[in-house]
């Protein structure tokens, strides 16, 4: 972005922004210091922060005041109200840093990118003058780097251009900045009337540049934030309609249900969590008429169908006329997708099914009854869904089709819509008496959660209650014996042992890998947690190897944080560091410099001091060995105080980990001490050598 000098009395806001795990963990993240003028907007700061990491600018984002769960943040910034979307939320163009951050300590996370979701711990550190002809912004501080999209193979239409222009270089050379395209986002019907341009065509704009290059790549972040928006709004009128509905019409709800052996929640907010209850509630917002022959649904669209965009309102529109019906599951594409076969109707639906099933959980020839909606130019399931085993899938047809052959003259479309209550009930009576007397699985009978156990893992990461994280995680199992981060919390906080702790990690990893499955792996290794779905089996597989590391079990400990990094390059979780101890320890010297190869920009405190530690092992007293001492000790003398016992090392570590401080020299002589101690003449050596800083 633009640099400048201060305005006259204007301070220079001092911020450290953190790279941050999905837990607001940041020990061992690369980080940034940066400086910026008091009056810079946050859209400017957001700009800075992506800009000093070499990401691209090409993605929404916002701040919140939640560190750990965006999406229950009281105070917010959001890119999405400068582009004109109603949101609870102000903008990022008008909201000036030093309001947002009025005070030295404040912090916010910044979200980049809310696909991938890139999260930053923003703190405010310092406020100092203005150096005189300095220009701001300026990045003080830069440690470690992070790939934005994971070191992927490039486009292959980039290899024929002779040279290569970066992002910041073609903003320079006239193309339009996504600030000057966020102000005019151009109608629909606007673009449907432009000619198609090929990508490696000239660009129409006159630079001589390739259009992919120039305009194209603008108009393409366009159209990603326009799809996006769309999604969103779409999953908010999804919302506001569930809240309408059970609001509204909560007693001829409960009248309805009368005929239906379930139990619903008194209270209407947790109506529509209840996955019994949603299916009943579906039927009822689309399929049941109300008087002046209206279904709930139009009723909706009628009063609260104002303040969208007309494409979102047309999408959402389609539904009208959607029906449950009964599909065979024909293809399962792993962690993504389900092609469902249409066994009452014609057609064959490509569906997004991560959000309501696991993996092992659904096979090819099972089926489901759902109700389809458009999505993503496929389909998704609206709100929940029954799966019924092979086994009991034909049964289950000649159910339906025995109601259908009684009506006359009704299409199998109107059918559905008119007999949704009956077929439904029908349904699950047949499914449960099946249940009784031939003892299916309970997960079976018609409903499975994970996105209920989702909620109750967000809730348990929010509180302190040890005995009340346990009770959510449990909870959760109860839902999906399949969450991962249930696990991961038992082993934390229930575990009394290493041992204990072993297992429970273990059967979170072996949880993970199901519901990912095989397919998953090998299509996106180097990927892992760039993709949110893998992230709790990261986690247990990284409490995993810490408690193999406590029981002693360093090979095998060593193995899993190997596989990590094999599918994280970018280690968000920093299982680099953790190996390069148990390397030191296992005298793997190849592997060890092969880990050092790979990471051979890394300058934490780690690497630093177990470098020099591996160089005197090779070396002895070397002018290579003292060197890597010399750069170790002078990134943090503290180390050798905590090893030479000068100072003793805390129980605890209190307060942030800061680079060079005294709180990184503990955590670090925590892990290393074994390594330094068992090696002959090493303590000594650290000590004839302090001269050295």
């Amino acid at each position: 972005m633009r640099k400048r000098k201060a305005g006259s009395g204007e301070s220079i806001y001092v911020f450290k922004v953190v790279l941050s795990d999905w837990g607001g963990r940041v020990k061992g993240m690369p980080y940034r210091v940066i400086a910026c003028p008091e009056k810079i907007s946050l859209y400017q700061l957001g700009e800075t922060i992506i800009e000093s990491f070499d990401f691209s600018f090409d993605h929404a984002f916002g701040f919140y005041d939640n560190i750990k769960n965006w999406y229950r943040s009281q105070e917010g910034y959001e890119l999405f109200a400068d582009l004109g979307e109603k949101d609870s939320f102000p903008g990022v163009k008008r909201a000036q840093a030093a309001k947002v951050f009025p005070e030295l300590k404040k912090k916010m996370l910044f979200l980049f990118d809310y696909g991938d979701e890139w999260r930053f711990v923003v703190q405010l550190i310092k406020i100092e003058e203005p150096e005189e002809n300095v220009k701001y912004p300026l990045v003080i501080q830069a440690v470690g780097d992070i790939s934005q999209y994971g070191g992927g193979e490039d486009d292959e239409d980039w290899e024929e251009d002779d040279g290569e222009e970066d992002w910041t270089e073609a903003k320079e050379d006239g193309k339009r900045e996504l600030a000057e395209v966020n102000q005019v986002v151009p109608k629909e019907q606007e673009w449907e009337k432009k000619p198609k341009i090929g990508r490696n065509d000239p660009c129409p704009c006159g630079s001589g540049k390739k259009y992919k290059k120039c305009c194209g790549a603008q108009e393409e972040k366009v159209v990603s934030l326009l799809e996006f928006q769309t999604e969103k709004e779409f999953a908010d009128l999804i919302e506001k309609l569930c809240d309408f509905v059970t609001r509204k019409y909560l007693d001829l709800l409960l009248e309805e249900f009368t005929d239906f052996d379930l139990e619903f929640p008194e209270d209407p907010e947790e109506f529509e969590e209840d996955p019994d209850a949603a299916l009943v509630c579906e039927a009822f917002i689309f399929d049941v008429k109300l008087s002046g022959n209206r279904t709930p649904f139009e009723e909706f669209i009628k009063k609260h169908g104002q303040g969208y965009r007309t494409s979102t309102l047309k999408w959402f529109e389609e539904l009208k006329d959607s029906v449950f019906s009964f599909y065979e599951v024909t293809g399962i594409t792993a962690g993504e997708r389900v092609v469902l076969k249409d066994l009452l109707g014609t057609g064959t639906f490509d569906v997004y099914f991560e959000d309501y099933f696991d993996e092992d959980e659904i096979y090819v020839g099972d089926a489901i009854w759902c109700r389809l909606v458009p999505f993503r130019q496929k389909h998704k399931i609206f709100l929940s869904s029954i799966v019924v085993l092979n086994e009991l899938k034909d049964e289950v047809k000649e159910l339906v089709l025995h109601e259908y052959h009684q009506e006359k003259n009704l299409e199998i479309h109107a059918f559905l819509k008119d007999h949704s209550f009956i077929l439904l009930q029908k349904i699950l009576d047949f499914l449960q008496h099946s249940s009784d007397s031939v003892g299916l699985p309970e997960k079976f009978m018609g409903f499975r959660d994970p996105v209920e156990a989702e909620k109750l893992i967000n809730r348990a990461m929010r509180i302190k209650s040890k005995k009340r994280k346990v009770e959510l995680a449990q909870e959760a199992l109860a839902q999906d014996h399949l969450c991962v981060d249930a696990y991961v919390i038992l082993g934390e906080e229930k575990a009394e042992t290493w041992e204990d702790a072993k297992e429970l990690f273990q059967q979170g990893v072996k949880a993970g890998e199901k519901v990912l499955g095989q397919g998953f792996f090998k299509k996106n290794r180097g990927h892992f947690w760039g993709i949110s779905a893998t992230r709790p089996y990261m986690r247990a597989k990284f409490r995993l190897a810490e408690s193999l590391w406590n029981l002693g079990e360093r090979r095998k400990a060593a193995h899993h944080l190997t596989e990590m990094l094999e599918l994280n390059p970018a280690d968000h979780q920093g299982a680099r560091y953790l190996l390069c101890h148990l390397l030191l320890i296992l005298d793997a010297d190849d592997e060890y410099e092969k880990l050092m190869k790979k990471y051979s920009d890394d300058s934490s405190v780690e690497f630093l001091f177990n470098n020099a530690l591996f160089l005197f092992r090779h070396s002895g007293n070397s002018k290579e060995s003292l060197d890597g001492l010399k750069k170790a000790l002078e990134y943090n003398a503290y180390v050798a105080k905590y090893l030479l016992n000068i100072i003793k090392v805390p129980k605890k570590i209190f307060g942030p980990i800061i680079a060079g401080g005294q709180e990184e020299a503990a955590g670090y002589v925590t892990d290393a001490r074994r390594n330094w101690e068992k090696t002959p003449g090493a303590i000594s050596w650290l000590g004839k050598n302090l001269w050295l800083v």
